[in-house]
């Protein structure tokens, strides 16, 4: 039994996402905003049960968008990488990376997408964070 890399299956499945101009890297691989949208991720996994190859992870994924160049950040980024993650549930080979595992369902959110405190300004970029959670059950 190997223990499943999540942090490479989530990578892999975000970078697939149609979010134009979005970078995307694990929470703990990134020190600038130089580059946004940022989709960062983060995720959190368990054996399940008896079931062996069968994992329950949680997912957060934080948004950051410079409102100041991107007026409408809810139909570009948010809603897109919403569906994105929900597809991979939905539909047999959306949350699938060969070798590594495959998403089989997304059991709920934990938190959708919710915007995040107020507008951080950096470097004439208006930076405002999303934050959503979900609950996974993955085949490795």
């Amino acid at each position: 039994m190997s223990l499943l890399d999540s942090d490479r299956l989530f990578q892999a499945l975000l970078e697939r996402l149609e979010l134009p101009g979005a970078t995307v890297v694990a929470d703990l691989d990134f020190d600038s905003f130089d580059d946004v949208p940022l989709i960062t991720h983060r995720s959190f996994v368990a054996q399940e049960g008896n079931g062996r190859g069968i994992w329950r992870a949680t997912l957060t994924i934080n948004a950051f968008v410079d409102i100041s160049s991107e007026p409408d950040p809810w139909n570009t980024v948010i809603q897109p990488l919403y569906d994105g993650i929900h597809a991979w549930g939905d539909h047999p080979l959306a949350g699938v990376v060969d070798g590594v595992g495959a998403v089989s369902t997304v059991d709920r959110d934990i938190e959708a997408l919710n915007r995040h405190g107020n507008a951080v300004e950096l470097d004439a970029k208006s930076i405002t964070t999303y934050t959503g959670s979900f609950e996974l059950t993955i085949r490795a």
